[in-house]
């Protein structure tokens, strides 16, 4: 976690339900009333399933999750030293906008073999991981209290309203709606 959070991790024992959950980790918004339920199930006892409020309790819980789509919150990372030091150069240079080109030049390959390889190491384009990167760890600045504007052209971005397109485009929400959500929850 890059900015200050709370984390609480739900064990769920998957033959033990009917709902249908990912077999994977993933991330989604915690509304309040999951939140509550989160917190709530933190104080039940292991074998809770002899209590009717406990297994109600849980039940919802399970319900609310269910309901709640997965957020794109992981940025795949190459492998590769190459394209490995390329990312993390732009992950503390988001503001430089080369094209894939200048950096394919860099590493004496072309163009389309760059986007090849790098497609086969992270599982999406180049452009595509560089403006997930941005997006990403723009929210950070956002959690800071920075200007909307100043976050904007920080993360390689001409406008307020260029960023806020693709802020919502990818989480769906315009960056004000994030910055009053994360103050209302």
């Amino acid at each position: 976690m890059r900015s200050h959070c709370k984390v609480r991790s739900l064990l769920i024992k998957t033959n033990t339900t009917s709902t249908a959950l990912p077999n994977k980790s993933y991330v989604i918004n915690v509304t309040p009333l999951l939140k509550e339920l989160i917190l709530a199930s933190t104080l039940l006892p292991i074998d809770y399933e002899k209590d009717k409020h406990a297994n109600l309790l849980v039940g919802l819980l399970l319900e609310e999750l269910k309901r709640h789509n997965s957020l794109n919150l992981l940025l795949p990372w190459p492998q590769d030293a190459r394209y490995h030091n390329i990312c993390e150069y732009l992950i503390h240079h988001p503001f430089d906008s080369r094209p894939m080109g200048q950096w394919a030049n860099e590493l004496h390959i072309s163009t389309k073999t760059f986007e090849r390889q790098f497609v086969q190491l992270t599982g999406i384009s180049f452009g595509k991981w560089r403006q997930q990167a941005r997006l990403l760890y723009s929210v950070e600045a956002l959690n800071e209290g920075l200007p909307i504007t100043e976050i904007a052209l920080n993360y390689g971005y001409s406008s307020h309203s260029a960023y806020s397109a693709a802020f919502k485009a990818f989480f769906g929400q315009r960056p004000s709606e994030f910055i009053n959500d994360k103050h209302t929850a």
